[in-house]
């Protein structure tokens, strides 16, 4: 039985390739030698595969080798079902399919990897990991991950659906079966603008794959994080991979429906707590992050034509017990978000239960103090009441998403990095002042009249130096200084990565210094 743990994995990458000189060698040269022998003939009869097999296998090598390097403990998950591999699918664009499950069976057989064979009906696929065979093999090759990425016709707009699964489709009783979301295939003409926004997000994940993002202190770019599976009941522990291969960002599109939805999702900044994202560099500089304040209820009043509140999840009493104003804001906010996207109040409280932090003082709040709460938030917002548990989120995401897009758009085209968090943005510090015009005016674009409120993740060097008052004040100098003080210090191994990054896309580092040319 293998050791590893399966928990710790991440689903191959049907989309990984490179055109590198080294690259081609070191694959077509292994699969020619060894992995075709093992293969049986594809000649004769039948529909001939979109793709050649040598080119599928150049797929899955190149995802192991990664992988891998990304973090030599994880595994490879890979499907082995006919319906998991679409060969004309506009989300599969280098036409991959069942061909790739035999050249994880030669490698197999070959000792090169090792695998754990999954239960498709339980959701479980299989999992492999390179043997010491394929890793000698890795440490011998003349290329590096950064010569590693993505195809260019790479899908970055998705629909998607929630369709039925695991039950009986000749039932119209909905407790008897459940829902996944899977991407649906389109065509550009079913919705104007799709053209327009995947040429803008070309360019953007452009800028991206050019910029070295990370996080200064963390020694190892592995976050653990911790969720609840629900089909388990049990907590358990995923990571996320804080590298330059996980920053590719799609619009995706929900329901089936072009109104509904367009937020931007991808990138590790979207999986990792505030704390750490206050923390990221951005081709080496410190960075500010500001959001939106109460954005889809402040959206949600514009829409009913009266000007949103300054913060609206402040409630004017406190009602739990031992909770102070901020704590009580937080637990609302949260809640409040929930109930957003929830069809029944049920449904809210549940979602808001799962989000926190196993063991918090939030996770254990029950029906009646959320339903207190919740009463306490309709009673202080009468004029969008009818948008708690109403469904009313997808269409408020609509929303959201233009606004993002035009946010993106704006740096983009100025060729500055601008990393996105639904209703949050992370620019450069000297950005700042930039960000903010920028945020209002995708709202007045959306909004006309109506301004909502923007605030920093925390009190930022721009905001101190925007107030002269205080900047020439004795109070002043000192949150400065402490301000400059609490940033994080780049830790050698993250010295290390970035110096490796600009070498290899073509940067020079000073020896003296160390800091980027």
């Amino acid at each position: 039985m293998p050791t590893r743990d399966l928990n710790n994995s991440r689903r191959l990458d049907v989309h990984r390739w490179s055109d590198h000189p080294e690259v081609n060698k070191f694959v077509y040269e292994l699969f020619d030698a060894e992995i075709a022998p093992e293969l049986p003939s594809l000649s004769g009869r039948g529909r001939k595969p979109r793709c050649d097999i040598k080119y599928q296998f150049k797929v899955l090598i190149l995802d192991l080798y990664l992988l891998w390097c990304e973090d030599p403990d994880a595994c490879l998950g890979v499907s082995r079902t006919d319906s998991h591999y679409k060969e004309g699918s506009i989300y599969n664009a280098l036409h991959i399919s069942t061909l790739i499950v035999r050249c994880v069976d030669a490698l197999v057989d070959l000792g090169y990897i090792e695998q754990k064979l999954g239960t498709e009906s339980a959701k479980q696929v299989t999992r492999i990991w390179p043997t010491t065979k394929l890793i000698t093999l890795f440490q011998s090759a003349l290329f590096s991950v950064y010569d590693i990425g993505l195809s260019d016709k790479i899908e970055l707009i998705v629909l998607n659906m929630k369709v039925r699964s695991g039950q009986d489709d000749s039932s119209d009783d909905e407790t008897s079966y459940r829902f996944v979301t899977k991407p649906q295939e389109y065509k550009d003409k079913d919705f104007k603008p799709i053209v327009e926004m995947r040429e803008s997000l070309r360019a953007y994940n452009k800028l991206l794959q050019h910029s070295y993002i990370d996080i200064a202190d963390l020694s190892k770019p592995v976050i653990s994080r911790s969720y609840w599976d629900q089909r388990t009941n049990q907590a358990r522990e995923y990571r996320v991979h804080v590298g330059q291969h996980n920053k590719l960002v799609r619009r995706v599109f929900y329901r089936g429906d072009w109104s509904l939805g367009g937020r931007f999702h991808g990138g590790w900044w979207q999986q990792i707590k505030s704390e750490y994202r206050r923390r990221i560099l951005i081709d080496d500089q410190y960075t500010v992050e500001i959001d939106y304040s109460g954005l889809h209820i402040s959206l949600a009043y514009a829409l009913e034509g009266v000007q949103p509140p300054k913060d609206p999840y402040l409630l004017p009493d406190l009602l739990l017990d031992g909770v102070n104003a901020v704590d009580q804001r937080k637990i609302v906010k949260s809640l409040v978000l929930m109930a957003i996207n929830a069809k029944t109040r049920k449904d809210a409280y549940q979602a808001f239960r799962a989000a926190q932090d196993k063991g918090s003082y939030a996770k254990k709040l029950t029906n009646v103090e959320l339903e207190t709460l919740l009463d306490a938030f309709v009673d202080t917002h009468p004029a969008v009441a009818h948008y708690i548990a109403a469904d009313k989120g997808v269409e408020l995401m609509a929303l959201d998403g233009r606004i993002t897009a035009s946010v993106i758009d704006y740096f983009t085209e100025r060729n500055v990095v601008v990393l996105t968090v639904h209703d949050s943005y992370i620019v450069p510090e000297d950005r700042e002042h930039e960000l903010l015009r920028v945020m209002n005016r995708a709202v007045h674009k959306e909004l006309g009249e109506y301004q909502i409120d923007m605030q920093p993740e925390g009190l930022t060097m721009g905001a101190i130096r925007g107030n002269s008052l205080l900047t020439e004040s004795p109070l002043g100098v000192d949150i400065i200084k402490q301000l400059t003080e609490s940033k994080p210090s780049r830790c050698s191994e993250y010295c290390a990565r970035r110096d490796k990054f600009k070498a290899a896309k073509g940067f020079y580092i000073d020896e003296k210094t160390s800091e980027p040319i």
